[in-house]
């Protein structure tokens, strides 16, 4: 019973390290819902009231009203830095381009390369 009870205790004492440590993610994914609302918002007030904006200004203004908002409360600047950080494979992967030097591999496959075979290279 004694190691039913700890057992137990350790799952829960797990449950809620990982609660406490996964909040500050949380966090940030709803402020950046919050600040995406209210940036869209924004935009659509700012393309009605001024229809003759290009879409670089516009584009412009609504950068710095997000920055502005990121920046104005310090709950949104703390819950950024403590969430988990993803790697780049979980952001999106990579791109990578393998490409063989025929030169080298050609003169690492030849048994006997004259100075005629390092030329033609």
């Amino acid at each position: 019973m004694k190691e039913l009870r700890f057992r137990t205790l350790l799952v829960i004492a797990a449950v809620a390290l990982s609660v406490y440590l996964l909040f500050p993610t949380y966090q940030d994914y709803n402020n950046n819902i919050e600040i995406k609302n209210i940036v869209n918002q924004l935009k659509d007030s700012i393309t009605t009231a001024n229809p003759n904006l290009s879409s670089d200004e516009i584009e412009s203004l609504i950068e710095f009203k997000e920055d502005s908002i990121r920046i104005s409360d310090p709950s949104i600047k703390k819950a950024r830095e403590k969430r988990v950080k993803l790697g780049l494979d979980l952001q999106g992967g990579m791109y990578l381009v393998m490409e063989v030097n025929t030169a080298k591999l050609l003169e690492r496959l030849a048994t006997d390369p004259d100075q005629q075979f390092k030329d033609i290279l």
